[in-house]
């Protein structure tokens, strides 16, 4: 049996977190981007500062300057992944850079129900820019997601578990609680006791 975390996290942005919370519900397929590492989904990640970090990126995309970065803290039941359509990449891998190019790339869609596996770096839009442009290898991608701008490779990878299913997003996540940047730099908790609109 392969067990997925236990918590998870979701860096978003306080004006998103407003509207999650009173109209559109946490979890909602409408809001999914689509220029992610496998395709709109709902993305997670068992890594705090990796989700603060794309939280305050996140937050800087407010054109009003209105929104403190966010993190949203979920609950993950026992997910029996074997029962899903799934990839669990332990590690970088060929395979996990062939999912990103068909994803990204040719730009496929439901391949899968729930993907598991490294966060490619976040300089990736420039090189799926040219890949696409210049029709470039999954090899030649490979060694892109797998080396810094040093050329050396890349010794961390944070994870990330996306959900690319709503229902088995909501069948499985719980919200129990955000942090929110403060003006000074910090990040505050704060719990929810009833969260209805996921």
């Amino acid at each position: 049996m392969i067990c997925m975390p236990d918590v998870l996290y979701h860096g978003t942005n306080s004006e998103a977190l407003k509207k999650m919370k009173t109209k559109t519900g946490f979890i909602n397929k409408n809001f999914w981007l689509d220029e992610k590492d496998f395709g709109p989904a709902f993305y997670t990640t068992s890594s705090l500062k990796q989700a603060k970090k794309f939280a305050i990126r996140n937050s800087k995309l407010d054109i009003n300057h209105y929104s403190n970065p966010c993190v949203i803290q979920f609950k993950c039941k026992r997910l029996e992944i074997e029962r899903l359509n799934n990839d669990v990449f332990l590690g970088v891998s060929f395979d996990w850079a062939q999912l990103i190019h068909e994803y990204r790339v040719k730009r496929k869609r439901d391949l899968k129900e729930i993907v598991f596996g490294p966060l490619a770096d976040n300089r990736i839009e420039g090189v799926i820019s040219e890949c696409r442009r210049e029709e470039k290898s999954i090899d030649w991608l490979y060694e892109k997601l797998i080396r810094g701008n040093d050329g050396k490779c890349i010794q961390d990878f944070d994870d990330q578990l996306v959900f690319c299913k709503e229902d088995i997003a909501k069948d499985f996540l719980t919200v129990e609680g955000t942090y929110t940047c403060t003006n000074k730099g910090g990040w505050l908790y704060e719990g929810i006791q009833d969260a209805e609109l996921l």
